[in-house]
């Protein structure tokens, strides 16, 4: 799924894996392969589906380069289920994590930021 906004490029993805725990390596290898690339500038989210289980990877970019990279190297099913409102929770943490870090003058780079699950 991609998103466009009339003021800035907002682009959207996930995919389900079989587990939580083949998830959870995804998200942490995407964290990992992204760290030194300033190209990808991704917020990854491990998500929770409606019946709880923590298998699924949301990426939000706002540059195009980014979400091509995750749709290159991502496995996993697509997964469409995620409502506007979650979309939207998801790119307003991006926005937020990055004027955060910009206003306290951090370096650019990959910074992760604690939450659920």
């Amino acid at each position: 799924m991609s998103r466009r906004d009339e003021s800035l490029n907002i682009y959207f993805m996930a995919r389900r894996y079989r587990d939580e725990d083949e998830a959870k390596r995804m998200f942490e290898w995407m964290m990992h392969e992204q760290r030194d690339d300033r190209q990808r500038r991704l917020g990854v989210y491990r998500a929770r589906r409606k019946d709880g289980d923590a298998d699924v990877i949301a990426v939000v970019s706002f540059g195009k380069e980014g979400i091509e990279w995750a749709t290159r190297v991502m496995d996993g099913e697509s997964y469409d289920d995620f409502s506007e409102d979650e979309v939207e929770m998801m790119v307003n943490r991006r926005l937020s994590a990055i004027m955060g870090l910009t206003l306290v003058g951090a370096p650019t780079g990959t910074y992760r930021v604690e939450g659920e699950p």
